[in-house]
């Protein structure tokens, strides 16, 4: 059975405005939200730094940006807090700052924004900004788990898993992929088909393994097709099925896999 290496990964994503007006032009919306920002509506603000930072209906200017984010999150505008810390965490038009983008995050995650607290997991989890803390990592994402956001449940998955700051529990780590896994989340998805199918720290059991691996595999990772492809070959969980495994290793093949171009060979000879 091919395992699969998993990290840690952190998410950005700029909040951005959604016109009901299509036809009008990024210019005029623009010279619209100018006007409301400088008559201090927060969410204008944020909107307006958006425009800045992206180019939009003016030039780019992301040090306009930043001054306008800062306006609107002195407001305690959530959005503009989380650009904020967004901007300096990724270095985007300015000086790379950790500590500025922790400080950040932590407002906008106190407000409930999830992608804050993931991305606050994230920092405390690798120490940047600041000392690593694994508890306040594993609060985090708890709380971002809690609002649905499958990377942080994926996270905190792999806290148990691989015993980061916790005793090492499979059986949490399973119950966590599971939440992501049923959301959407291909890397839970897969990683929840290998604990099932290695049977490593909870029952081995090929039925829910192959279940999970049809539907990482038919978001097309490579490694859950050529697992999938095994299971045919072996009957696990599954009746032998020498063509089906064969489409799988195929697939496995076209997506990049080795493995899988060289089990394909096999069985086509």
């Amino acid at each position: 059975m091919k395992s699969l290496l998993v990290s840690i990964t952190l998410i950005f994503s700029i909040h951005s405005l959604s016109f009901a007006e299509p036809e009008r032009s990024q210019e005029e919306m623009f010279m619209e939200l100018k006007v409301s920002a400088e008559q201090g509506n927060s969410d204008s603000q944020t909107h307006l730094g958006s425009f800045y930072l992206f180019g939009l209906g003016t030039e780019q200017n992301p040090i306009k940006a930043l001054e306008w984010y800062e306006r609107a999150a002195a407001q305690g505008n959530p959005y503009a807090q989380l650009n904020l810390a967004l901007m300096y965490d990724n270095g985007q038009g300015i000086q790379q700052d950790y500590e500025k983008a922790r400080q950040w995050y932590e407002k906008a995650a106190e407000q409930g924004d999830a992608t804050a607290q993931f991305n606050l997991g994230f920092m405390y989890a690798k120490g940047q900004g600041g000392l690593q803390d694994y508890a306040k990592s594993r609060d985090w994402y708890e709380k971002a788990g809690d609002l649905g956001h499958t990377q942080a449940l994926f996270n905190l998955a792999l806290v148990y898993a691989n015993g980061e700051g916790v005793q090492q529990d499979y059986r949490k780590a399973r119950e966590l992929y599971e939440k992501a896994a049923i959301l959407g989340e291909v890397r839970a998805q897969l990683n929840l088909a290998l604990l099932y199918h290695s049977g490593q720290g909870i029952p081995q059991d090929y039925a829910k393994a192959r279940e999970w691996y049809e539907k990482a595999a038919a978001q097309g990772v490579a490694i859950a097709q050529f697992n999938l492809g095994s299971m045919y070959v072996k009957g696990q969980g599954v009746q032998q099925d020498t063509a089906t495994a064969k489409e799988m290793f195929g697939s496995a093949c076209k997506n990049g896999l080795q493995e899988g171009c060289n089990a394909y060979r096999i069985l086509n000879d």
